[in-house]
């Protein structure tokens, strides 16, 4: 088989994952933060050790302000619940997934773009011109229908200048680009564990910047319920991580996930990185040699994607035949329908 579907989830996955997975329902079945026995003390402690991992991995000098979720979707929804204000502007990048536009939509938000694919000049200018209507910028790192990167440390930077917050969509560049908290600087940064960190499905994360440990109260939960604090509070904490980490964690996904991070850090994201943008030259060069396909690539490429048509077939036809021969690819819109129309406001 020849798997060309990693932006959708990475396989196959290192071994050290799956084994980590069986260690922790064998030796740590036990609901983490909810008892003092062996079996519960167990999971806390593979919990905390993939907060350690995952913070010391981007830079993060707090482990628990990483909090834990089941996927990106969950990680971004947290994250606009608790910074997004019902019915106001959010900028967001022309390449946003649907669980950016989404989330914000059911909020009552307007949703202004700025351009992508233009040179990074020209984007960053337009940026600092709309952030005067807004109250919240959300941007992804990569996209996962482009070969498009954007530079997100500078837009936080015109962010912070204009005391707007941030959050950054890495779904797609965990484990592949080097990213690094205190470069970056937004107010919260999202990841996706299945996919360039090669956990399994069922994990993400969302990191809060290192200013928001305590005193959390003005961001809202997206969910409430038992934290395994304070019972008697009626409340959700106001600490991190327990404020947005409500009921039982997948501590599994969790202990699998960590094996992940360590195998990333033991190849390293250069060599990741380069082994991709090789793998997609070859390939790339071979699409363009091939009778009917047609390869689409934006004006300044800067990723590891490849965008094809078959001529006289449909994308889900073509995928289909290609799968026929055990060659794995993706179809479709890929939940983010809005690159072909950028959108100029």
């Amino acid at each position: 088989m020849i798997y060309f579907d990693n932006a959708a989830t990475s396989f196959p996955k290192p071994e050290s994952v799956g084994r980590a997975m069986i260690s922790a329902m064998e030796k740590a079945g036990g609901n983490p933060g909810r008892g003092a026995h062996p079996l519960s003390l167990a999971a806390s402690a593979a919990v905390y050790e993939c907060r350690e991992e995952l913070a010391s991995f981007i830079g993060l000098d707090k482990p628990e302000n990483v909090v834990f979720t089941y996927n990106t979707t969950y990680a971004l929804n947290i994250a606009i619940r608790a910074f997004a204000k019902p019915r106001t502007a959010v900028l967001c990048s022309c390449l946003e997934h649907n669980s950016v536009v989404r989330p914000l939509r059911a909020m009552g938000c307007e949703i202004l773009t700025f351009d992508a694919l233009a040179d990074e000049e020209s984007l960053l200018f337009e940026i600092a011109d709309k952030l005067k209507r807004v109250s919240l910028v959300i941007c992804t790192h990569a996209s996962n229908v482009l070969p498009v990167r954007l530079p997100v440390a500078r837009i936080s930077r015109l962010c912070r200048n204009r005391g707007i917050p941030m959050i950054v969509d890495t779904a797609q560049s965990a484990g592949v680009l080097d990213i690094d908290m205190k470069n970056i600087q937004a107010d919260a940064v999202c990841f996706a564990g299945h996919k360039g960190l090669y956990g399994p499905m069922g994990c993400g994360a969302v990191a809060f910047a290192e200013r928001y440990t305590s005193g959390t109260k003005k961001l809202t939960p997206l969910i409430s319920g038992g934290s395994g604090v304070n019972s008697l509070d009626p409340d959700m904490p106001d600490v991190l991580p327990e404020r947005f980490e409500g009921g039982t964690l997948g501590v599994p996904a969790i202990a699998g996930l960590c094996a992940g991070i360590r195998a990333v850090r033991e190849v390293g994201t250069d060599a990741i990185r380069a082994h991709e943008y090789n793998l997609c030259a070859r390939t790339a060069e071979i699409l363009g040699n091939t009778r009917r396909v047609h390869l689409y690539t934006p004006p300044h490429p800067s990723g590891s994607l490849l965008l094809f048509n078959v001529t006289g077939m449909s994308p889900d036809r073509a995928a289909s035949t290609l799968a026929d021969h055990q060659i794995c690819v993706r179809a479709g819109l890929h939940c983010s329908a809005r690159p072909g129309t950028v959108c100029r406001r």
